[in-house]
């Protein structure tokens, strides 16, 4: 077999990223540049000159849609019926790390580099990575601190959705008033609750609160859309006009 060539010329810089409410596809596309090196002038496709990249807050990473419920992780124990299945909240609960490691290594190409690409990939679930990394960090500052900011990764949240942890900012005070068994138990049939009045206004007053809760995320939803559709009409007015300025200047 091959061996991948690796570039000894070309140094190899420390980025820090931050996964705090990113969205996990948009921000693994980004890793997966500076680990290949596409943002050097140097980048050849057959020679591994990327640099090393650290990623923080791998728990808080965001996930759009019913991905948490609905994406599966599948792997084999090699052991006839050792097909196992995970869904993606599952994994993030036992592995936050998982989660990007998986979705960077299915970016990189297929070849021999993958693997010296991977080794230099460092996910944290919390942001102790700076710390244990702090003398390589400061010496790639120091070395190219410019060329570095230059190429931080750009900020990926989504723009129309509150993840589910704002969600559960807005709605905690209703509903962590209650465990989940208790929520169950509060959630009986009709029929039941008649024969309970206390258990029967309880659960009523904690339906207004969630309601009235739900009405308020609501209302945040529509101010951060109204407020995207002013930045893109702006934005495409802008656009327009530095076309007729340009055409202007042209004649």
């Amino acid at each position: 077999m091959s061996q991948a060539k690796i570039a000894y010329t070309s140094p190899r810089l420390w980025h820090v990223v931050d996964a705090k409410d990113q969205v996990l596809g948009r921000l693994a596309t980004q890793v997966t540049k500076l680990l290949v090196g596409k943002h050097k002038p140097t980048c050849t496709p057959h020679v591994d000159g990327g640099d090393h990249v650290i990623v923080l807050n791998a728990q808080n990473v965001a996930m759009t849609g019913k991905k948490p419920t609905e994406k599966l992780y599948r792997w084999h124990t090699g052991w006839m019926g050792g097909l196992k299945t995970l869904t993606a909240r599952q994994v993030m609960e036992r592995d936050p790390a998982r989660i990007i490691e998986h979705a960077v290594k299915g970016m990189l190409p297929k070849n021999n580099t993958r693997d010296h690409r991977m080794k230099r990939l460092r996910v944290f679930a919390d942001d102790s990575g700076v710390a244990k990394h702090a003398v390589q960090i400061e010496a790639s500052k120091a070395y190219a601190g410019k060329h570095l900011e230059l190429n931080k990764p750009r900020d990926v949240r989504p723009l129309f959705i509150l993840e589910s942890r704002q969600k559960g900012a807005i709605l905690g005070d209703a509903e962590r008033v209650y465990s989940q068994e208790k929520i169950a138990a509060l959630e009986k049939s009709a029929a039941e609750l008649k024969h309970d009045p206390a258990l029967q206004a309880e659960y009523e007053q904690w339906l207004v609160s969630k309601r009235g809760k739900e009405k308020e995320y609501e209302a945040i939803v529509s101010q951060h859309v109204a407020a995207r559709a002013r930045e893109l009409e702006e934005e495409e007015r802008r656009v327009i006009s530095a076309r007729l300025n340009g055409e202007k200047q042209l004649r």
